[in-house]
């Protein structure tokens, strides 16, 4: 976290581009409705674990997070919402009612749907718009500092070192 949400805002933004890309007539819905993509913040923010009762489910989650991409968990909130997108667009065109549809989809989910659904769409998504591709086609202009943007170098910085890692080093040059 840092002083405010708005490195967290931009990022969640980036969830209706790929509402916009993988599902026009859902994004066009929602957007209609002027529904924000501040459903999901708590879904980005705490890795679900605010939104779910099932440690097994959390576990996955986390385990699919650590091991992927700090992009994660945007990539499971579009990957869940469009795998509901049926019930979404049964909603009546109301704000209200489809609003309090998105908040509680994780809950809606079984365990064994988390894991052959919603984080295989993930990881799809991942694969088709990795988080370069993502910002430019949202244009969200991510810090350099972003750990979105970091993490790739940072990564491979770390796995061929045998030496402890100086912190200034990671941090990206101006």
């Amino acid at each position: 976290m840092g002083e405010s949400l708005e490195p967290t805002l931009l990022q969640i933004a980036t969830l209706f581009t790929l509402l916009r890309y993988e599902d026009p007539q859902l994004y066009k819905f929602l957007t209609r409705l002027e529904i924000p993509p501040y459903f999901a913040i708590s879904w980005v923010i705490t890795w679900f674990a605010h939104d779910l009762d099932s440690l097994d489910n959390i576990a996955r989650i986390f385990d699919f997070c650590i091991a992927t991409s700090p992009l994660a968990p945007l990539y499971i909130s579009a990957a869940l919402t469009l795998e509901n997108r049926d019930s979404i667009m049964r909603c009546e065109p109301e704000f209200a009612q489809v609003h309090t549809k998105l908040a509680a989809l994780p809950q809606s989910i079984s365990a064994s749907d988390w894991q052959e659904r919603i984080l295989v769409r993930a990881s799809g998504l991942m694969q088709c718009y990795p988080p370069p591709l993502l910002q430019y086609l949202s244009q969200a202009g991510l810090s350099v500092y972003s750990v979105v943007n970091t993490y790739n170098e940072t990564q491979s910085m770390l796995r061929d070192r045998v030496e402890p890692v100086d912190i200034d080093e990671l941090l990206p040059t101006a």
